[in-house]
């Protein structure tokens, strides 16, 4: 078991690192978390998303265990991108910065969408392997978003169901 683990976070590590090589030519010089998140982002599709859909996906939620008791689920991000998405007072000026940059537009609600053109170019310069795999962290992401009826409050994002969608 501990073998297994060790074999899975060094795939998740050279993913990663796969991941930052490829998209650096796009964004160049930004924040390791700042190029991880805006690949997610990519993978979201092309309508606003909130800052309250990427705290959602980024933190913890209660679900159903196998075991039919209630487990805490995480969408399986890397640990600098989870803080960076979960924290919106820390995700507003770096979107502002990007909205400067073009990368993203911004309106009046603080909600986003990226850029078409950015967009497109990150996708092409993911190799398939990569584009598979975050295509598999964005619907984890948008599906950590689903509130669990028991527990939490009604959906705060109208557009939920596009993102998980728009991750197929």
């Amino acid at each position: 078991m501990v073998q297994r683990i060790r074999n899975t976070a060094s795939l998740d590590c050279r993913l990663k690192k796969l991941t930052l090589t490829a998209v650096f030519g796009v964004l160049g010089v930004r924040s390791r978390s700042v190029r991880l998140a805006l690949v997610l982002f990519c993978f979201l599709g092309q309508d606003d998303i909130s800052l309250a859909l990427c705290a959602r996906g980024a933190t913890t939620r209660k679900r159903w265990a196998d075991s039919s008791g209630i487990d805490e689920t995480e969408a399986d991000l890397d640990f600098g991108l989870a803080l960076l998405l979960a924290d919106s007072t820390a995700l507003l000026p770096i979107l502002h910065e990007l909205q400067l940059d073009g990368i993203i537009s911004i309106s009046p609600s603080n909600a986003f969408r990226m850029d078409p053109v950015y967009s497109t170019k990150i996708l092409a310069a993911l190799p398939l392997e990569l584009r598979h795999l975050w295509r598999l962290k964005a619907l984890l992401f948008a599906s950590q978003t689903i509130p669990w009826e028991y527990l939490e409050p009604e959906c705060v994002c109208p557009k939920l169901w596009i993102h998980i969608t728009a991750t197929n």
